[in-house]
């Protein structure tokens, strides 16, 4: 029988009108590859960190700014 390996690739989110990734660096995370908009500014990367890989991404659409009804939110 073939064994077979789950994997798992967590994405964390920047703010748009990002356009570097050193802290991630810092810590000895190794860079795979990086989308840029533009702008230059970063729209999606793929780093490994110790044989685990992660994504970073933008926020998009609502994740950061949820509908707001006078006051409070929705």
């Amino acid at each position: 029988m073939e064994e077979t390996h789950t994997h798992f690739a967590p994405e964390l989110h920047i703010p748009k009108q990002t356009f570097e990734l050193d802290f991630y660096r810092k810590f000895g995370a190794r860079e795979i590859f990086c989308f840029r908009n533009e702008d230059g500014s970063i729209h999606v990367a793929e780093f490994e960190f110790h044989g685990a890989t992660f994504h970073i991404h933008e926020t998009m659409g609502m994740l950061w700014n949820p509908p707001v009804r006078k006051g409070s939110l929705a």
